[in-house]
């Protein structure tokens, strides 16, 4: 259900965050093109959503990782101004939204399970429990009761692995995770002196056991192929809308973020099971499931769900579901829109291949590494015509809208002349 306790008879449009995040900027296209209100709140001026002519008002917040001042200005603000729909635009933000929930929804329409129940999915070592009571395929996981466990504990380890930390919310540096290749590398990884992944205090009082990272099988097949199921689950109106994506090509290309999407079926199997873990968990609103699929053997193996407006969501709305607009109606429990909505999202004919890049960034991507002799020329080639070619996707550069490109590009460049080191490692070498 909507924010039952807000008492409101109209709603005054939407209150965004993180303008960075692609997915904040296809929310605020979206909302913004349907005459929603679009409110961006975020501690930088000078970012892609905050340039697009959809936005209708910016406000300067405090950092979301300084937790207590972010939550005292969101609830200053919604006693202010009540009335705006409130939805999560990172792992940062569900945590709080979690955690705060009875709090917010006098001020706010929300659209999200009851108070404490969204940890049990961004947590991963939760999720992996959580999955394996359901049967649920997914990596072997190892789980070390300490940050210096046994011998005994680490033999039945099978490398390579990802060391990876248990949520990305409450992390004090962002990583992924650090791909280990021998035991004395683990062991290494694992020393308490040198911690890879600490959490702010507030995250670690509630859960103690967060700071123990987990150890998680590594294949290899992931690096070139990530399966993703994507979508909007609303239960009250009988709602599952899928979308279904390969992950094509990453960066950094061996555990990195998405940069290249093509569209692929929706395996039913694995669709159903993904609408069980949901039920399971009480969970509903926007999602993207990530798997690792084994076609040797048609396994669909769940590494990562993600319960907010998540970075390819475009992607999504390009192929036919709003899930801004489904999430903005669903938090008001209008649920004669979100049935309408639904309805032409349906007629999707799943077989037409579309393609998702930012054109731009692909191009100086596929230089950099063919630069760096970790591609070659005639693979570089075939990005480029992979990227012009058939039914393509752009989540930053539309014509329209053309201020969030500049910026991007601006930042980019920005950022990989500020930092030489670590610019090197993301763009040059595998």
């Amino acid at each position: 259900m909507g924010s039952s306790s807000l008492q409101l008879s109209t709603c005054r449009g939407v209150l965004l965050t993180m303008g960075n995040y692609n997915g904040t900027l296809a929310a605020a296209r979206d909302l913004g093109a349907h005459g929603v209100h679009v409110v961006l709140a975020d501690h930088q001026t000078d970012t892609a959503t905050a340039a697009s002519r959809h936005v209708a008002r910016r406000l300067l917040s405090p950092q979301m990782t300084d937790s207590s001042a972010f939550m005292a200005w969101l609830l200053a603000f919604g006693a202010s101004e009540p009335g705006f729909v409130l939805y999560p635009t990172c792992d940062e933000l569900c945590w709080l939204m979690d955690k705060h929930r009875n709090a917010m929804a006098p001020f706010f329409y929300l659209y999200q399970p009851p108070q404490g129940h969204l940890y049990t999915v961004l947590n991963k070592k939760l999720l992996h429990q959580t999955c394996l009571a359901l049967g649920i395929d997914q990596p072997a996981m190892w789980y070390t009761q300490t940050r210096t466990p046994s011998q005994a504990e680490l033999t039945a380890v099978r490398y390579p692995v990802l060391l990876k930390p248990q949520t990305q919310a409450a992390l004090v540096v962002q990583i992924k995770g650090v791909l280990i290749d021998t035991p004395q590398a683990l062991r290494e990884a694992l020393d308490p002196a040198r911690p890879r992944f600490r959490f702010r205090s507030e995250l670690v009082a509630d859960d103690p056991a967060v700071e123990v990272p987990l150890i998680q099988q590594y294949i290899k097949a992931a690096a070139k192929g990530i399966y993703s199921l994507a979508g909007f689950y609303a239960p009250e109106a009988d709602t599952y809308l899928l979308r279904a994506s390969l992950k094509t090509l990453q960066q950094p290309l061996r555990i990195g973020v998405g940069l290249c999407f093509e569209s692929r079926l929706v395996h039913e199997r694995t669709a159903g099971q993904l609408r069980a873990l949901m039920d399971a968990v009480g969970y509903k609103g926007a999602f993207e499931a990530e798997y690792i699929h084994l076609a040797e053997e048609d396994r669909f193996l769940l590494i990562d769900f993600n319960t907010r407006f998540y970075g390819q969501m475009g992607f999504e709305i390009a192929r036919g579901i709003p899930t801004p607009q489904l999430c903005f109606h669903a938090a008001q429990a209008n649920w004669t829109r979100v049935k309408a909505l639904a309805s032409s999202s349906r007629q999707w004919d799943h077989s037409v291949t579309w393609k998702c890049r930012i054109a731009w960034m692909l191009k100086f991507y596929a230089t950099t590494l063919w630069m760096g002799g970790g591609m070659s020329r005639q693979e570089r080639a075939e990005w480029l015509r992979w990227s012009a070619s058939g039914h393509t996707y752009d989540p930053v550069f539309v014509r329209d809208d053309p201020q969030p490109a500049r910026l991007f590009i601006k930042r980019t460049l920005s950022d990989f002349l500020r930092h030489p080191r670590s610019s090197f490692k993301k763009y040059f070498l595998l």
